[in-house]
C-alpha cells in the first residue's frame, strides 16, 4: 500500500508516541536511549514475523526507505538538532578547551580513521572478508566521529564532569565536520579509481577550508540576523527568523561547498550567548529555550526510532555481524588510542588533563549515532555496502543502547579507581 507523507508521518508520530509512553511506564530509560530500545524491539519482532511466515517485511522495508533516512538526516533534521545543542552550550567554557577541542575535533578524528581503519582491514582479513583497504578507511571516516546528538543527550547535566563534559560536547559538535570530509574524499578515491596512497596535504587543506568556510558562513548570517532582532521586540518574529537562520546556514552552506555542520554550530553559538543576552527581551528568551527546548526533544525522539527502525533494511548475515562486533572493540581502542595520542602534545600546555581519567571517560562517553548510519547509506550500491553497513549499525547499537545505559557506572567505576 502506497502512503502520502502525511499518513508516513502520522505513521512515524504515533510509533514514537506509543515507545515513549512505553519506555515512560515500562522500561524507565533516558527518552532517546528508551526510544531506540523500543524501536528495535519492533523491528526484531517484525523480522521474526518475517521469518516464520507470519507477516511479509517488504512492505515495511518500503516505508522505511521511503523516509530516505541518508537525506532526511543529512539534508534537514541535523541543522535543527545541531542549533538546538548549540543554543545551550557555553561559549566562554569552550574557550577555556578551545586548544584540546580543536585537537580532539580535527588531529584526533583524523588518527582515529587511521587505526580503524588499518585494524578493521586487519580483522576483516582474518575473518575471510575481502574488504579493499579504502573502505576500511572509509568506515573508519564514517564511524570515528562522535555524534552531538546522542552525546548531548547523554551528558545533560553532568556537574560531576564538568571539564570534561565541555571537551566532549565541544569535540563533537565540532568533529562532524572532519569526518564529513574524509568520507567524502575517501569516497572520491573509490569512484576515480585511486589507491590510497594518491593522497596528500591537499586533504588537511581542505578540511581547514571547510572548517573556517563553516564558521564564517554562521557568523555572517547570525551577525546580519542579529541586527534585524536587535530592531524589534516581537518574540514570534524573532523565533521565525531564528528557525530561517537555522535551515539557512545549513543549506548556504551545503551551496558553497563548506562544512553545512560547523556553519549551524556557529549559529546557534552566537545566538545563544550574544544575541539573545544583547538584542532579545526577557520574554523573548523565555519563549525562544523553550520552543527549541520542545523542538529539539521531537527530533531527538524521532531520530531515535528511526535508527531502530533501520534494521530492517539492513542485510542481517552473521559473518557480518561478527565483523560488527569485532569492530566495537576496534573503534573503542582507535578513539582511546586517538584521545591519548592528542593529549601527550598537550603535556606543556595550561590545560589539565588527567591521563587515567579523562581517556576512558572520553571513550565511553564518545557514542556514534544517526550520522554514521546515514553516512553508511549513502555510499553506493556495490558489493561492499552491507558489510559497512551492518558494521555501523552493530556499532551504534551497541554504542547508544550499551555505552549510554552504562555511562554513569562506568562513571563511577572510574572515580573509584581513582
Amino acid at each position: 500500500m502506497e502512503l502520502s507523507t502525511l499518513q508516513l508521518l502520522a505513521l512515524l508520530f504515533s510509533i514514537t508516541s506509543i515507545g515513549g509512553y512505553i519506555n515512560h511506564k515500562v522500561f524507565r530509560f533516558p527518552a532517546s536511549i528508551g526510544l531506540l530500545f523500543f524501536s528495535v524491539l519492533l523491528s526484531l519482532v517484525l523480522i521474526v514475523m518475517d521469518k516464520t511466515s507470519a507477516f511479509s517485511l517488504q512492505s515495511v522495508g518500503v516505508l522505511v526507505n521511503k523516509l530516505d533516512f541518508e537525506n532526511l538526516l543529512l539534508h534537514g533534521m541535523l541543522a535543527v538538532l545541531l542549533f538546538a545543542g548549540a543554543l545551550h552550550v557555553n561559549v566562554t567554557e569552550l574557550k577555556a578547551y578551545k586548544l584540546p577541542i580543536a585537537l580532539f575535533a580535527t588531529v584526533g578524528v583524523m588518527l582515529a580513521t587511521g587505526i580503524t581503519g588499518v585494524l578493521f582491514y586487519l580483522a576483516c582479513q582474518a575473518l575471510g572478508m575481502d574488504l579493499p583497504f579504502v573502505y576500511c578507511l572509509i568506515f573508519g571516516a564514517l564511524i570515528s566521529p562522535t555524534d552531538p546528538v546522542c552525546v548531548l543527550a547523554l551528558l545533560g547535566d553532568s556537574p560531576s564532569i564538568k571539564n570534561i563534559k565541555t571537551k566532549i560536547t565541544g569535540e563533537a559538535l565540532f568533529n562532524d565536520g572532519t569526518g564529513v570530509v574524509l568520507f567524502i574524499v575517501l569516497l572520491g578515491l573509490v569512484h576515480a579509481g585511486q589507491p590510497v596512497s594518491s593522497l596528500d596535504w591537499s586533504v588537511l587543506l581542505l578540511i581547514v577550508k571547510d572548517i573556517l568556510g563553516g564558521v564564517v558562513v554562521g557568523l555572517a548570517l547570525s551577525f546580519a540576523l542579529y541586527l534585524a532582532i536587535k530592531s524589534i521586540d516581537s518574540y514570534e518574529i524573532e523565533i521565525m527568523m531564528i528557525i530561517a537562520l537555522a535551515l539557512s546556514s545549513y543549506a548556504l552552506s551545503e551551496l558553497l561547498h563548506v562544512s553545512a555542520p560547523i556553519a549551524v554550530v556557529t549559529a546557534g553559538l552566537f545566538i545563544g550567548n550574544r544575541v539573545r543576552h544583547l538584542a532579545m527581551s526577557r520574554k523573548s528568551t523565555e519563549h525562544l529555550d523553550a520552543f527549541w527546548s520542545l523542538l529539539d526533544e521531537i527530533f531527538n525522539a524521532i531520530l531515535f526510532v528511526i535508527i531502530g527502525l533501520e534494521m530492517v533494511v539492513v542485510v542481517i548475515k552473521l559473518d557480518y555481524v561478527l565483523v560488527g562486533l569485532v569492530a566495537i572493540a576496534i573503534t573503542l581502542l582507535a578513539r582511546y588510542a586517538s584521545i591519548l595520542v592528542c593529549a601527550l602534545g598537550l603535556i606543556r600546555s595550561r590545560y589539565d588533563f588527567n591521563f587515567r581519567r579523562t581517556p576512558l571517560l572520553m571513550t565511553w562517553a564518545g557514542l556514534r549515532g544517526g550520522i554514521s548510519i546515514a553516512l553508511a547509506l549513502s555510499l553506493p550500491n556495490d558489493q561492499y555496502k552491507p558489510l559497512i553497513l551492518t558494521a555501523t549499525y552493530v556499532v551504534v547499537l551497541f554504542s547508544i543502547l550499551l555505552q549510554g545505559l552504562s555511562f554513569n557506572r562506568v562513571l563511577r567505576w572510574i572515580d573509584r579507581k581513582g
